[in-house]
């Protein structure tokens, strides 16, 4: 039987639009594999991933997530305007609604966000959150990626999930390469907490997060009941965040109105990434939700740490709110 001629590659310039728009249209609509788009053009599927993400980074490409009317998109529209970041999505308020239900629909549209927006090969961070472990939990499908824990497990009395099987279950589900961090988030004293960041595996997880394509993060206020890091401080520490001027903490990072990172209040017993290595990931996804989180979500905006923000109607409000004044 003769040999099939093998495919001869296409000479393009990576910032060729029409190949960008033609390799969208071949796997968006036509619903082709990345292995086929591959052959036919001569190259690698992961440089077919690559040449996807381009698409959807320069517009190209624009996915819906449909969450059964869930979402409010004048209101999403109007924050992302005010903002200023990329895409805005707000979960509209329910009849009735209490703070579960609020968490389980934040959860939703994220893991829709995930299981479209997600490329083969990418490396994923995730921290841990209730909001996040409703995502995980509402994750139908995803993509082959690497999924690398951004932070070290946070007790809260009461959860059942910890950032380790969220990483973990993300991974199988595409059947991907797991990233955990095997040590609490928040530990009591700076030794400690040195120890663990230089023990093999915390330390393989967090070089990971040099190599994130996106990560998935929560927002915490600082004050907030709502903040587990928050929650887990000393009345002497809170305080200390306070006086210096703590608006927010993002995987127990604390920063302040202006965007600074205040590290004499908590990054010495923090076993997580660092704000540096989140900021230079290429998609952030960043999620908060209650009207006292306004100042710490106004702030990580501003200065342009979010791609895209998944907040409650509340919250969107305030954020608003705050604009009128």
């Amino acid at each position: 039987m003769p040999r099939r001629p093998a495919a001869r590659p296409v000479r393009r310039e990576p910032d060729d639009a029409a190949l960008l728009a033609s390799v969208a249209r071949r796997y968006y609509v036509d619903d082709e594999s990345k292995v086929s788009i591959a052959e036919g053009l001569g190259v690698s599927r992961f440089h077919v991933a690559r040449l996807l993400r381009e698409a959807r980074d320069r517009g190209l490409v624009t996915i819906a997530i449909s969450t059964g009317g869930l979402v409010d998109g004048d209101l999403g529209a109007a924050l992302q305007d005010h903002l200023g970041v990329r895409r805005a999505v707000v979960v509209a308020a329910v009849p009735d609604q209490t703070s579960a239900v609020v968490v389980r629909n934040l959860g939703r549209v994220l893991a829709d966000l995930l299981s479209t927006e997600v490329v083969e090969d990418e490396v994923l961070g995730l921290a841990w959150s209730r909001v996040e472990a409703s995502m995980v939990e509402q994750l139908a499908s995803i993509e082959r990626c690497t999924v690398v824990q951004l932070a070290g497990h946070l007790l809260v009395e009461g959860e059942t999930s910890s950032g380790i099987e969220l990483v973990r279950r993300t991974a199988a589900l595409g059947g991907g390469a797991a990233y955990p961090i095997y040590a609490p988030m928040v530990v009591d004293d700076a030794v400690s907490a040195a120890a663990l960041r230089r023990s093999p595996e915390v330390a393989h997880a967090l070089a990971r997060a040099d190599h994130l394509d996106r990560a998935v993060v929560s927002i915490g206020a600082w004050g907030s009941s709502r903040s587990r890091v928050f929650r887990r401080l000393s009345p002497e520490v809170q305080q200390r965040g306070v006086d210096l001027g703590a608006v927010g903490e993002i995987s127990g990072r604390v920063f302040d109105d202006s965007g600074a990172l205040l590290p004499e209040i908590l990054d010495d017993r923090v076993v997580a990434a660092t704000l540096d290595q989140i900021r230079s990931t290429p998609t952030v996804v960043a999620t908060s939700w209650g009207a006292e989180s306004a100042g710490a979500v106004a702030t990580v905006s501003r200065v342009g740490w979010v791609d895209t923000l998944v907040v409650d109607e509340s919250l969107a409000r305030a954020l608003l709110s705050a604009r009128a004044r």
